[in-house]
């Protein structure tokens, strides 16, 4: 059986890795990502990862013997009243929960994030010498734990504190701020204070500890701060934190190493991202030249109207009709339409290689799904 540390590879451990890199509540709110069937504390020995829930995927997980399903785009979105193991999707879970997979799903979450995003590897394929996101990152709404810590007790505090869930930060754990104060406090013929007497006035040198503290674990990181804190009552402060969220976070953009024509980006974007094969159109002067490009993967065809001419010469995604390539064009800025497919398939590898990144070597099988695009072109 495979091994993380002295610990079997469980579902669990490889979802927890993704849901550190691309957290589930920076997913859109229509979005449904996460754990949607089966039992993550099962031990894994090898995962299918896929772009969708597809009978020959689920067939492929099977016959692989997978623990673990990881697709881009949910299975389940639509509330589900029965499970009809006949019909789409009661079928595909029937056969999954039958044959002990669980199914986790990483989609806008991944899309937003700086580590995971499509975007990232889409910018890394083509000729690009300099590529980023439009927006800053993603950064959830949570809260500020603010505790108040005798000098000799704050190591073990922090480590209490960050194995219960806070000081997080992106690929980040035990992240603090320590500012050194004093503190006072009078107790009364009832307390028994760990530091000086009761009735008399106490003056202790304390460190203010600071830590972001999750919503979804406040309980456990508060109970670690009452089990490892030596103070008889704990002092400590919660402040809430905004987020930040902007629709521009599911574009990229950048300049392409040398300048071309229009006609000639929609070869290099077929050519680098669809093997010289995937089906391309583009709206605008084929003659047209263009060097700053912007992108989204999947169907971006919604944040056309976050684009300026003055920032994008060509506008590169998936999914768009007659009047998005006419929204653009009014805009000043051309735009390329590359296969949904083609423009996410890059998942595969991507979800692949972090995890392989964060696992020892050898610990886990991984099978990319063989399936093609789902559009053929005649």
């Amino acid at each position: 059986m495979p091994t993380f540390g002295q610990m079997e590879i469980r579902a669990s451990t490889l979802i927890d890795l993704l849901r550190r890199a691309a957290p589930e509540a920076s997913a859109e709110s229509w979005d449904r990502v996460g754990w949607q069937c089966g039992d993550p504390e099962l031990p894994v020995q090898a995962v299918v990862i896929a772009l969708d829930v597809r009978p020959e995927t689920i067939e492929c997980a099977i016959r692989e013997e997978a623990g673990l399903l990881i697709a881009h785009h949910p299975l389940l979105f639509e509330p589900v009243t029965r499970i009809d193991p006949h019909s789409f999707p009661g079928r595909e879970l029937t056969a999954l929960i039958e044959n002990r997979i669980t199914l986790y799903v990483a989609h806008t979450n991944v899309d937003r994030s700086p580590t995971l995003s499509l975007n990232a590897a889409i910018g890394r394929r083509l000729p690009l010498k300099s590529h980023g996101p439009m927006a800053s990152k993603w950064q959830d709404s949570g809260l500020k734990l603010v505790a108040f810590v005798p000098l000799n007790a704050v190591g073990q505090v922090r480590a209490a504190l960050a194995e219960a869930g806070a000081g997080q930060i992106g690929e980040y754990t035990i992240c603090s701020f320590a500012i050194p104060g004093t503190g006072t406090f009078l107790g009364s013929e009832s307390s028994s204070p760990t530091v000086g007497e009761k009735g008399k006035l106490e003056t202790v040198e304390e460190i203010r500890l600071e830590m972001i503290c999750p919503k979804r674990a406040l309980n456990r990181i508060l109970r670690a701060l009452w089990d490892s804190h030596p103070y008889e009552e704990v002092a400590y402060d919660l402040y809430p934190l905004s987020g930040y969220e902007d629709p521009r976070q599911f574009l990229w953009a950048g300049e392409l190493a040398e300048e071309t024509t229009l006609s000639g980006f929609a070869a290099l974007v077929r050519e680098c991202l669809g093997d010289g094969l995937a089906p391309v159109k583009f709206a605008g002067d084929p003659g047209r030249r263009v060097k700053r490009v912007a992108w989204c993967s999947g169907g971006g065809k919604s944040l056309v109207k976050h684009l300026l001419p003055s920032d994008t010469d060509v506008y590169l995604t998936g999914d768009t009709g007659h009047h998005d390539a006419l929204a653009c064009l009014s805009k000043g800025i051309a735009l390329v339409d590359l296969d949904h497919y083609y423009t996410e398939r890059l998942f595969l590898e991507t979800i692949r290689d972090y995890l392989l990144r964060n696992l020892p070597d050898g610990s886990v099988r991984w099978i990319l799904d063989p399936s093609g695009p789902v559009y053929h072109h005649c």
